[in-house]
């Protein structure tokens, strides 16, 4: 037999209480340690995870005894045909695969554990609602590093202050390299009107004709010239 047993997280009656609310009285959830006990092959030991500062994060206890925690209940979660060989084959290999430094208080816990552990003895998973608050809080806690995430992708793409800086004074060069050219333009510009004005104004000089002095356009032919007395 496959024995779940849950507690109140930590010895704090606060705790307790608040799972009576949650859990009791809205069905909900709570804040929950579990632990896994398998009969024929534990001895009366429950396996559980949690933080160390150096090696395994596996430990055991007498069967609900854990004195950290509050005790509250125990779920049966099925049968197993496992020989102890291979339970004790599969413990040493989670003995290394969950080290205390990778414990995680939402995401890499003793729900987590518990239903890794109950996959290989294949039963379980743990009831949803033993750690459906530390599924959540996971939820929550990436969504707001995604968010980081994407915000931070958007500060890299944007030019830095010395990036803006450089650019700013490449304008300033490339702008002061063109101002002598532009000016030699309008200049060459200027110049080329002032001779267009100059070569396409009438020139008027006075001429004798039949004894009477008159001034002539010089752009146009006498015969369609305006004649004008002096």
């Amino acid at each position: 037999m496959i024995w779940l047993h849950v507690y109140s997280v930590s010895r704090n009656p606060m705790v307790r209480g608040l799972n009576r609310l949650t859990r009791d009285l809205w069905g909900a959830g709570g804040l929950f340690h579990v632990a896994v006990e398998v009969q024929e092959l534990t001895g009366g030991q429950e396996w559980s995870f949690g933080q160390t500062t150096q090696g395994t994060g596996l430990g055991t206890h007498a069967s609900t005894q854990n004195v950290r925690h509050h005790f509250r209940e125990t779920l049966v979660l099925g049968e197993t045909s496992m020989g102890q060989d291979e339970f004790d084959h599969i413990i040493e290999q989670l003995k290394l695969a969950w080290s205390g430094t990778s414990y995680h208080l939402t995401k890499r816990n003793c729900c987590t554990f518990a239903n890794d552990f109950c996959a290989l003895l294949k039963c379980g998973p743990i009831p949803p609602w033993t750690d459906r608050f530390s599924r959540m809080a996971a939820n929550i806690d990436q969504r707001s590093m995604n968010r980081a995430n994407k915000s931070s992708a958007r500060r890299a793409s944007l030019p830095n202050v010395h990036e803006l800086q450089v650019m700013a004074n490449c304008m300033q060069v490339t702008s002061l390299e063109a101002q002598p050219e532009a000016e030699a333009e309008v200049e060459a510009e200027e110049e080329i009107e002032v001779e267009y004005s100059e070569s396409s104004r009438p020139s008027l000089k006075p001429q004798s004709v039949g004894g009477t002095t008159v001034v002539v356009p010089k752009v146009y032919d006498d015969d369609d010239a305006g004649c004008f007395m002096k």
